[in-house]
């Protein structure tokens, strides 16, 4: 586990043409979500990446903040030609995810491999 704000920590994993992070939360319940967006920036351009996969099952709740957070990375990713996908949300968040009217900004996939080919079961590519 890798340090990536005051309240979040993350896995960090590299593939051909893709960053994959698992968020992890030490202390999800007073989370705070300034930051998250440029932190998982800086880690893309550390990376030398523009494709990025978040995992999120280790997420309990998705907040407005936190929506925000990935709102602001998505644009940011999105400006420069790069991908922004997530895996691994629970069903609930999924729900939050769609009355956000989010789902089609940044798409959610069941597994790692489904989002890296943008293939949901159900939904041509």
């Amino acid at each position: 586990m890798l340090p990536l704000t005051a309240d979040w920590q993350m896995e960090l994993e590299r593939g051909p043409d893709w960053v994959f992070i698992r968020l992890l939360s030490s202390e999800e319940s007073g989370w705070q979500g300034a930051g998250l967006a440029e932190a998982l920036w800086n880690v893309m351009q550390t990376q030398m990446a523009s494709r990025l996969v978040l995992h999120m099952d280790h997420v309990s709740m998705l907040r407005s903040e936190m929506l925000g957070e990935l709102v602001r990375l998505h644009k940011r990713i999105h400006a420069r030609g790069g991908l922004l996908r997530l895996c691994g949300l629970s069903p609930s968040n999924q729900q939050v995810l769609q009355l956000s009217q989010l789902s089609n900004l940044i798409p959610c996939y069941g597994s790692r491999e489904e989002a890296v080919l943008g293939h949901r079961p159900g939904n041509p590519r």
